[in-house]
C-alpha cells in the first residue's frame, strides 16, 4: 500500500536520517530523541501543525508563516498500526495508552508509548494517530531513521522515502485558522468522541484562501 502525507518544514529534507539533536522534542520523542518522522495525511495538517506549534494566536500571525510544503509518498507492506481513540479505549494495543493521552497537551505518555514499541522487537514502528493540531485528521508516525529519494523514484528498502517540495514560500488558508486547535484549547475531535459522534474536518472553501 502507499500512503501521501505532508509536512511543513524549513529543513533541507523533511526526512530524518538522524536524531533529533538536543534542542528538538516532539509528541513521540524527547528532546535529542532518536530519529522519528512526523507526517500529516490531510493536506491542512502540515500547516495546522506548524500553527500551533509556532504558537500562532491570530489569523493573521497564522498568515505570516512562510514553510514549504512537502508531498511525501511513503510505500508500506502493510497497514500502519491504528492508534486512535477507539483502540486506546478498548485496550488491545500492544503497549496502552489512554485515550486522552493522544492528544493531551503533555506529551510524556506519547514519548513513553513510542519508547515502548521501539524497544519491543515485535511492536509496530508505524502509528496512525489523531492530529493534536487538527481535530478530524490524522498523522502518520514512523519510529526510526529514513533516508529521502527523488519523488518519482522506486524505493527498494523500506528505509527509503519519495519526496519532493510542492510549494515554496506560501502560507496557509485563511480559512483552516478556526478549525486549528491552539495550545490550551480543548481537542474537538476528543470531545466529540466522548459524545459518541465523528468530527469531520470541513472544506475549506476557494473564498477563505
Amino acid at each position: 500500500m502507499e500512503l501521501v502525507c505532508y509536512r511543513a518544514a524549513a529543513y533541507r529534507t523533511p526526512i530524518r536520517a538522524r536524531g533529533h539533536g538536543w534542542e528538538s522534542s516532539g509528541r513521540y520523542h524527547d528532546p535529542g530523541g532518536p530519529a522519528t518522522q512526523y507526517f500529516s495525511l490531510h493536506p491542512l495538517g502540515s500547516w495546522a501543525e506548524a500553527i500551533r506549534n509556532q504558537r500562532c494566536g491570530t489569523v493573521e500571525a497564522a498568515l505570516e508563516a512562510r514553510l514549504p510544503v512537502w508531498a511525501i509518498r511513503v510505500v508500506l507492506d502493510e497497514a500502519p498500526l491504528l492508534v486512535d481513540f477507539d483502540a486506546a479505549a478498548a485496550g488491545g494495543l500492544p503497549h496502552p495508552i489512554a485515550p486522552e493521552a493522544l492528544v493531551a497537551e503533555d506529551p510524556t505518555a506519547c514519548r513513553a508509548l513510542a519508547k515502548a514499541h521501539r524497544a519491543d522487537p515485535a511492536a509496530p514502528k508505524l502509528l496512525r494517530v489523531p492530529s493534536a493540531a487538527l481535530p478530524g485528521t490524522e498523522n502518520l508516525v514512523i519510529l526510526g531513521a529514513r533516508r529521502g529519494i527523488e519523488y518519482l523514484a522506486r524505493p527498494h528498502r523500506s528505509t527509503q522515502i519519495p519526496h519532493a517540495c510542492a510549494a515554496a514560500g506560501g502560507h496557509s488558508p485563511r480559512g483552516l485558522f478556526p478549525h486549528v486547535r491552539l495550545r490550551g484549547r480543548p481537542h474537538a475531535g476528543l470531545a466529540a468522541w466522548k459524545r459518541g459522534e465523528e468530527l469531520k474536518l470541513p472544506e475549506i472553501s476557494t473564498g477563505e484562501w
